[in-house]
C-alpha cells in the first residue's frame, strides 16, 4: 500500500499553443484593417468590427438581428440575384466581389468584399463571416472616368459629323479640369472658324 515510485505523463503542447497565437494574430491583424462583419445562414446580423461600423455608421445596437439587406439600394433585395446570393451563401458557396452599399445617412459606399461561409465540426455551414474594403474613392474615380471617356466620344463622333454643339458638360474630378476645359474650346474656336468662312463667302 506504500507509494514507491510516480510516474508522469507529459503531452507537449508548445506546437499547439503556437499555432493558436499565430491564429489569433492573424485574427487580431485584419480585424485592424479590414472592416468584418458576421450573419447567420438567413441574412442576419451577429456582429462587427469598429472598422464595419465606421464604415456604415451604425453601432453594432443598431444592426444586430438586423438583416443584411438594411445596407443594399432599394429594388435589390427583392431582386432573383439577391436572393441566389444568399441561397449560395447557404449552401456553402464563397462569394466575392464589388459591391454597392448604403450607409445610415443614406450615401452610397463601394466595397471589395468576401463572403466566406464557416463551417461547423459537421461540415455544414454554420455562419457567414464577411471581409471587406472600402474602395468608394476608386470606384468612383473609374466611374467618373468611364463616364467622361462616354462622354468625349460622344462630342467626338459629333464633331467628326459637323455637328459643333455638343459640349463636354458633365461634373468630373478637378483632374480633369483641363481635359474637358480644351475640349470646349476647342469647340467653341471651330464654331467661330466656320462663322468666319461663311461670313467671307
Amino acid at each position: 500500500g506504500k507509494v514507491y515510485k510516480v510516474v508522469k505523463y507529459a503531452v507537449d503542447v508548445t506546437e499547439a499553443k503556437t499555432l493558436s497565437a499565430n491564429h489569433e494574430a492573424q485574427i487580431e491583424a485584419i480585424n485592424r484593417s479590414q472592416a468584418v462583419i458576421e450573419f447567420d445562414l438567413n441574412g442576419n446580423i451577429l456582429t462587427a468590427n469598429e472598422n464595419f461600423l465606421g464604415a456604415v455608421g451604425y453601432s453594432l445596437n443598431e444592426i444586430r438581428g438586423q438583416h443584411h439587406s438594411m445596407f443594399v439600394l432599394p429594388g435589390v433585395a427583392q431582386s432573383r440575384e439577391y436572393s441566389d446570393f444568399w441561397f449560395k451563401l447557404k449552401q456553402g458557396e464563397f462569394q466575392t466581389g464589388e459591391f454597392n452599399r448604403v450607409t445610415k445617412g443614406g450615401k452610397e459606399i463601394w466595397i471589395q468584399a468576401s463572403y466566406n461561409p464557416i463551417r461547423g465540426s459537421n461540415g455544414q455551414p454554420t455562419k457567414i463571416v464577411k471581409y471587406a474594403y472600402d474602395i468608394t474613392a476608386t470606384k468612383n474615380m473609374q466611374l467618373g472616368v468611364e463616364k467622361l471617356v462616354a462622354e468625349l466620344s460622344d462630342v467626338m463622333n459629333a464633331m467628326a459629323e459637323g455637328d459643333l454643339t455638343k459640349k463636354i458638360s458633365g461634373n468630373y474630378d478637378e483632374k480633369f479640369d483641363d481635359l474637358t476645359k480644351n475640349v470646349n474650346v476647342t469647340i467653341d474656336r471651330l464654331i467661330q472658324v466656320a462663322r468666319s468662312i461663311r461670313g467671307s463667302a
